[in-house]
């Protein structure tokens, strides 16, 4: 009985192994199991000398794991993009033919409105109102080099007949183009169909493969831009910057492209420039046509770049395609982290495909008509919007000088991009980042002397030639194929991971494998183990099952 008594209260004072005896015997486990290096000599029975060494050497490999994961999560957020050669050339068929803006010197016809007369007959009599109003339109592309302007409100603002105005004075496409050749075919008779007029700081240009104005503009656009009285309606467009060319769009399809390189699959153009119609003191003393080369699907910019056909030169443009494609993977990623809009990205509110050049136009108009309270003739406006006259061209060129200051120190300023900023569309700060797909044109000039009077007195003794000059422009493709540039993603999700799962095992061994073990240490097993053994024993360790002083 006395036996029997002292194992009762022995069995009386045992106790079960408690929750963190179970956890580490659980630990070393899995310590023994895991497949990450280093750890099992941590669920070893070794001495503490030993397991703080690996305790040491596991620390310093994960830290320097991190570090480098940390790092290479960095160079994925800063460089997701590179700009490469595409593997393969493009055909110049794939990409329309530039279109061509032609702006000629000449602001007027002389028989239609002589500006140097108006001007100096103003400058005699000052209160001569009768000729204010048709002045003050042609005073804005003719910036007189005389102080002709006076303190009359009139000359503040402009009424919006200036359009009309310039369209019925200036010289047009039949007036100016006495022959006209499109890929070795003759077109003097479908110039008007082939050019429309086209509003520019410059005044009136005529252009060449533009796209129809409805195509270009939205509906918040004024209607001066796009009157039918002056333009005929160019063909419905088969070409999208983003797409390129319908897959059922034929060779002839709109805008216009050509197969063929050099001259004969180019563009041929003679100019007349009548001597009457010089007109030295609008503008300055050159004379001849200015020209810009830009896509179908965008507005000229006379201030951005053209080169000039001066009277009696023969102008060669031997054109090469440059154009950027940015594949659609880029499309998850911000448009601070690619560097530029795709269509969807942004809308602007006067043109309907978003480009860099459209954009800041719309921004400077928005700039121009907050700080002088109108804009200029040429920029885009609605219907209600005041027109600037001669008496705000400082404040215009201040608006512009300022918006340009604005753009560049929000640019520097702002290293990551500020999504309210991306949605406004007024200036400043408008952000106006580049197309993701986009198009130009370089062009390599040559010009020389055209002395083509010469020729035209061995064959007249009459002396015909000294009443007008002529001046010729070729615009051709240079090569057949072009290489394109291309938008792609530099550093994606799976290389990330992969350059993760390459550090994790090169210091420690780890793998998909290892984190499935530790899910299954943490859930399966320990469930498993807790209804097998109780919440006593859960660890499953022998060495806690097997005690002498366990009772069950």
């Amino acid at each position: 009985m006395a036996s029997i008594k002292t194992v009762a209260e022995e069995a009386d004072e045992y106790e079960p192994p408690k929750c963190l005896k179970n956890l580490r015997w659980y630990f070393m486990e899995y310590c023994n199991n895991t497949s990450i290096h280093g750890f099992k000599y941590l669920g070893e029975r070794r001495s503490s000398v030993e397991k703080l060494w690996w305790v040491i050497v596991l620390s310093c490999s994960l830290y320097f794991c991190v570090d480098f994961m940390t790092e290479a999560y960095h160079k994925w957020q800063r460089s997701p993009v590179i700009v490469s050669f595409a593997t393969s050339e493009t055909p110049i068929w794939n990409v329309p033919f530039p279109a061509i803006t032609i702006c000629p010197r000449t602001k007027a016809i002389k028989s239609k409105y002589n500006f140097t007369k108006v001007a100096l007959l103003i400058n005699e009599n000052k209160e001569n109102y009768s000729m204010w109003n048709e002045y003050n339109y042609m005073s804005m592309v003719c910036p007189s080099q005389l102080d002709l302007f006076v303190d009359n409100e009139t000359a503040q603002y402009i009424n919006r007949e200036i359009i009309n105005f310039l369209i019925e004075v200036h010289p047009t496409v039949n007036y100016s183009v006495v022959n006209c050749s499109w890929m070795g075919r003759n077109c003097d008779d479908k110039l008007m169909q082939y050019f429309v007029p086209t509003v520019t700081s410059e005044g009136v240009c005529f252009s060449f493969n533009m796209l129809d104005k409805d195509e270009i503009f939205t509906s918040h656009m004024t209607e001066d831009y796009s009157d039918r009285k002056f333009s005929e309606r160019q063909p419905n467009s088969e070409w999208t910057l983003e797409e390129g060319y319908l897959d059922d769009a034929t060779l002839k399809a709109f805008p216009r492209r050509t197969l063929i390189v050099g001259p004969n699959g180019g563009l041929d153009l003679t100019f007349m420039t009548l001597q009457s119609d010089l007109d030295y003191l609008c503008g300055d003393a050159l004379q001849g046509y200015d020209v810009i080369l830009h896509h179908p699907a965008q507005m000229p910019v006379a201030k951005a770049g053209y080169f000039r056909v001066g009277l009696n030169q023969d102008v060669v443009a031997a054109v090469k395609p440059n154009m950027m494609r940015t594949s659609d993977e880029l499309q998850r990623y911000s448009a601070y982290d690619r560097n530029c809009y795709f269509v969807e990205d942004r809308k602007l509110r006067f043109f309907k495909v978003y480009n860099q050049q459209d954009c800041l136009i719309e921004c400077l108009a928005n700039f121009t008509l907050a700080t002088c309270g109108c804009v200029e003739f040429y920029m885009p406006r609605d219907n209600l919007t005041s027109i600037c006259g001669a008496k705000q061209r400082i404040c215009v060129k201040y608006a512009g000088t300022k918006f340009l200051e604005s753009e560049v120190s929000f640019q520097i300023e702002n290293g990551e991009e500020n999504e309210e900023n991306l949605t406004k569309h007024t200036a400043p700060n408008c952000n106006c980042l580049q197309s993701c797909n986009s198009l130009s044109y370089d062009a390599s000039i040559s010009q020389s002397d055209w002395d083509w009077k010469k020729g035209k007195r061995i064959v007249s003794s009459k002396n015909e030639t000294d009443g007008y000059n002529l001046s010729r422009l070729r615009i051709y493709f240079k090569d057949m194929q072009f290489i394109t540039s291309q938008r792609n993603e530099l550093y994606g999700k799976t290389d990330f991971f992969a350059n993760c799962g390459g550090l994790l095992g090169l210091f420690t061994g780890f793998s998909i494998i290892s984190l499935a073990e530790i899910v299954y240490f943490a859930t399966l097993r320990f469930t498993c183990n807790f209804r097998k053994h109780g919440r006593h024993y859960w660890s499953g360790a022998k060495e806690l099952m097997n005690d002498p002083k366990r009772h069950d």
